[in-house]
């Protein structure tokens, strides 16, 4: 009987270890896409704003160049 108990106990630290190990891989795979998520909404917004100043920047030569047109008259 103290065999069957041993071997129970070891089974269940046995399973132990494994759900262990695969809560450890699910965290590292959860961070891995959170990093993941992260760098592409830098991306984003990095994009948004080049965009965003080439528009102002588009803009106002537009008005300079109708204000310079404007003095030529």
């Amino acid at each position: 009987m103290g065999a069957q108990q041993a071997q129970a106990a070891a089974s269940d630290q046995n399973q132990a270890a494994q759900t262990g190990a695969q809560i450890q891989s699910e965290k590292q795979k959860t961070q891995a896409q959170i990093m993941q998520i992260q760098n592409e909404t830098n991306t984003k917004v990095a994009e948004m704003f080049r965009e965003s100043n080439l528009n102002k920047a588009k803009s106002a030569s537009k008005l300079h160049g109708k204000w310079v047109q404007q003095m030529m008259a």
